[in-house]
């Protein structure tokens, strides 16, 4: 099973975030009671898909606000809402169909992904088809999404549509002021970070 050290590591590769500020950041979400307290070793804690978003989530939310007011800061992005989700579809037949980021929170829709990065039927076309996940913020707003190419969505709302590809977007992004942020994960590196989840599966 993963633990909330492994993650860290993990993440810090993908990110390339400085290690001292994620573990602090981890630190202080465990004190938040965000992510599982536990012991060493054999005893450490174990983390899931939705403990993973979450630290995921906090790193990615840097530039919201300075790390001592990281479990604020991070509150802020997990709780963007979509209004709809966000349904994929590998091929044009009715019973072909993927619900890879549930209605409701950023948080929920980034566990939810992880997950479907390692199912068995679905990680091949899942991790071919969402190229990024994002956190914007401006000087009076900040939103999150999920870009996919436009011709694999069979059902989304609240969408930017870019000439390379549709974002779904959590939160308001069309109330936007000042200089713009945006802190970005590529397909494979989710999928890596994914990958933790396997240990899980493999320590059962």
């Amino acid at each position: 099973m993963v633990t909330l050290s492994e993650c860290c590591e993990v993440i810090q590769q993908v990110t390339m975030h400085p290690m001292p500020d994620i573990t602090i950041r981890a630190r202080r979400l465990r004190e938040a009671g965000l992510l599982p307290q536990g012991g060493r070793g054999i005893h450490a804690a174990h983390l899931d898909a939705k403990h993973i978003a979450y630290l995921l989530i906090g790193v990615m939310a840097y530039p919201v606000g300075p790390v001592v007011k990281v479990e604020r800061n991070t509150s802020k992005i997990y709780k963007l809402k979509s209004p709809g989700s966000l349904i994929l579809s590998p091929s044009k037949r009715e019973n072909e169909w993927i619900e890879v980021s549930p209605k409701g929170s950023f948080l929920n829709g980034i566990a939810t992904l992880l997950e479907c990065y390692q199912h068995p039927d679905w990680k091949d076309f899942v991790s071919g088809s969402v190229q990024q996940i994002g956190i914007t913020i401006s000087q009076n707003n900040h939103f999150a999404w999920i870009k996919v190419p436009q011709e694999y969505i069979r059902d989304a709302s609240n969408l930017e549509i870019t000439s390379d590809g549709t974002k779904v977007i959590f939160g308001n992004w069309q109330i936007t002021k000042g200089m713009e942020c945006t802190v970005t994960l590529n397909s494979p590196d989710i999928l890596r970070i994914s990958n933790l989840l396997k240990t899980q599966e493999s320590d059962k």
